[in-house]
């Protein structure tokens, strides 16, 4: 029922949205039947259930490494050591807190 509710709803309130902008139905027509089934095949795809992941295997949920892993080309690594956050210079004569 939930993904039929989907697709007609969302029919219904783009052509709703194109009558009252006074556009062709030769406009919003195709245009609301696009949005229908893309929102219909995100509503199909929240019902599935996720898949069960065993532990280790490199699914969901495992952090990976931030730099320096044998699978990650130079280029990768370059591009994260260039994009790493630096500390704000502190102003002259500024105290850094530390006694």
């Amino acid at each position: 029922m939930g993904p039929l509710a989907t697709l007609l709803g969302t029919i219904a309130l783009v052509c709703v949205a194109g009558v009252q902008s006074g556009v062709g139905a030769a406009v919003y027509a195709p245009i609301g039947v696009i949005v229908a089934v893309m929102m219909t095949g995100m509503s199909i795809a929240y019902m599935t259930p996720a898949a069960e992941v065993e532990p280790g295997d490199g699914g969901g949920g495992e952090k990976a490494p931030e730099s320096g892993g044998p699978e990650e080309p130079p280029w990768y690594r370059r591009l994260l050591e260039a994009t790493r956050e630096e500390p704000a210079p502190r102003r002259r004569g500024e105290r850094t807190g530390v006694r």
